[in-house]
């Protein structure tokens, strides 16, 4: 309970931080969902057919290292498009100078690290490959899929194996 409390209170202090930053008058109406159960992300920003805000963020999000991060990219995402319009690129320069602004340590739109927590979380749904590269773990049908075809990889030109 304390996590999400935790969560709430972030929530909070990226609402103010962003009025004085931004000069904003306002932060736009949203809503905040804690409502995913997927592998495929720890969160999500949308804006729906009727102009409605929301911010969807994984359910077990609270007991990962990563949450603030999660939440301050989701964040962006929305001022972003608040600010700017949404006629520009989702992980773009004024994300990233948003990102920024909001104290993020990883300015990258790269979700490597987000990905090593939702294999913590699903560890059945991955299966790990291999090529004179390394090895990677990758979700399962398309780690079937890249056997079955025999794949070769991009980086050493080798053929993609189970490891």
């Amino acid at each position: 309970m304390k996590n999400l409390f935790n969560n709430i209170k972030l929530i909070k202090k990226l609402e103010k931080e962003s009025i004085d930053k931004f000069n904003l008058k306002k932060i736009p109406k949203y809503k905040l969902f804690i409502d995913l159960n997927t592998r495929r992300s720890l969160g999500f920003f949308k804006k729906d057919k009727n102009g409605n805000l929301s911010i969807h963020l994984h359910k077990e999000l609270i007991y990962l290292k990563k949450y603030k991060e999660v939440i301050i990219h989701e964040f962006s995402h929305m001022l972003a498009y608040h600010i700017y319009g949404y006629n520009i690129s989702p992980h773009g320069k004024e994300w990233k100078y948003i990102m920024k602004e909001l104290g993020s340590k990883s300015i990258s739109a790269t979700t490597s690290d987000f990905t090593k927590e939702i294999i913590k979380l699903y560890p059945e749904q991955f299966k790990e490959l291999k090529c004179n590269c390394g090895k990677i773990k990758i979700p399962l049908r398309k780690a079937n899929t890249l056997l079955k075809k025999k794949s070769i990889c991009r980086s050493c030109n080798k053929k993609i194996k189970a490891a």
